[in-house]
């Protein structure tokens, strides 16, 4: 195990913790201008069930809402590329293959990125994690129809968003490709319901990709287009874009499957929890191979870890709920833990790729630590 910052850190690296998450976490859910990039969070602390209300659901995109959005009846999905039969299909052309209803965590490739608390492994960023239920077309059974060729071995979405990127003068349509294999999945779907209404344009609607079990940023919004490929795909956003480099590989590799990760609902950062009184802390887990088996928890800043207890069943296609109960004790500052394992046993490290020196992140002009998968930590105050 690393060496953990967490037993280093002094009280006035707490307050100042503290003082930073009084202000809170800026998450914009307000209108924004065709063409621009939205970042809006989901503010984990306002957990109160399973499924985030739609209008809580975190918002990422490169470009806003495309135009064509708004004309649902006009709508297009062609299917080509090495395909014995390319299909062009309306949204109502949809409605006649298999559905697929399915509760999914969609998480952003750029989530768990240390927010810069003043203190080491600060919070966590922005709120990209998000759980709802999905419903649509079989991907799988869409695929099956249009017959891939045996030398096919990804799939590419192309979505009606386009535009210019910094680092880029070249206009670039939002597409990504995954494996073969992937999009057969019996699980992924061509989303065209959320949350038992039609999919909002905000997010992705009328029609997306969902891949349970991946990055958020292979689920395209506003789907166009579906092409099979037997050659790698060298789109932007596949080859400039969400790549995780290492010292071995400094062009990085694609982000595919999430990592196991978990989060702390409550308290939230800041709280002043009684010494006498029980605390429930509550939280969720997702991902990694087979779903979360496990979390444990610390009050100690990592010294220590207790099992936690989930509260909904095993999933590997969305988050589970978790608690754990401890009494405070005596006052004074503690820096809240959690970690989770799935069912692979790979477990959360105590610190991130970036803060353990083994990995770095590409984002073209920017340094996001994409597929961050560090624990979560809580400061609170003990009185």
């Amino acid at each position: 195990m690393p060496d953990f910052p967490g037993p280093r850190l002094t009280r006035r690296d707490l307050l100042t913790a503290l003082a930073a998450a009084a202000g809170g976490v800026a998450c914009r859910r307000g209108v924004t201008p065709a063409a621009e990039a939205r970042f809006d969070g989901y503010p984990i602390g306002r957990l109160d069930g399973y499924f985030t209300p739609t209008a809580d659901f975190f918002v990422r995109d490169h470009f806003g809402v495309p135009a064509e959005a708004a004309l649902p009846g006009a709508w297009r999905l062609e299917i080509s590329g090495e395909v014995a039969h390319p299909l062009s299909l309306s949204l109502t052309d949809l409605t006649a293959i298999a559905r697929v209803d399915l509760p999914v965590t969609l998480e952003c490739a750029g989530n768990a990125g240390r927010n810069g608390l003043g203190a080491p492994g600060g919070p966590r960023a922005w709120g990209g994690a998000s759980t709802a239920t999905f419903q649509g077309a079989s991907l799988a059974a869409l695929l099956a129809r249009a017959e891939p060729a045996a030398a096919v071995r990804e799939i590419v979405f192309e979505g009606a968003d386009a535009g210019s990127e910094r680092g880029s003068l070249d206009r670039h349509a939002f597409a990504r490709s995954v494996p073969l294999e992937a999009a057969r999945s019996p699980q992924a779907l061509l989303a065209t319901g959320m949350n038992g209404a039609p999919l909002p344009a905000l997010h992705g609607g009328p029609l997306r990709v969902v891949l349970p079990g991946r990055y958020a940023t292979d689920s395209v919004k506003w789907l166009t287009r579906v092409r099979a490929v037997s050659a790698p795909f060298e789109g932007f956003y596949q080859r400039r874009r969400y790549r995780k480099a290492t010292a071995a590989n400094p062009a990085g590799e694609t982000l595919g499957a999430l990592r196991v990760q978990c989060e702390i609902a409550h308290p939230s950062p800041g709280s002043r929890l009684p010494g006498a009184l029980l605390t429930d802390v509550i939280g969720v887990a997702w991902g990694g191979q087979g779903g979360p088996v496990k979390v444990e928890v610390s009050a100690d800043g990592g010294q220590t870890f207790e099992a936690a207890t989930f509260i909904d069943p095993p999933s590997t296609t969305a988050w589970r709920r978790w608690r754990w109960t401890f009494r405070p004790g005596h006052p004074g500052p503690r820096w809240i833990v959690a970690r989770a394992t799935d069912a692979a046993g790979d477990a959360q490290p105590l610190q991130s790729d970036e803060e353990r020196g083994v990995a770095r992140s590409l984002s073209g002009p920017d340094r996001i630590q994409y597929a961050n998968d560090a624990v979560p930590i809580i400061p609170v105050m003990v009185v």
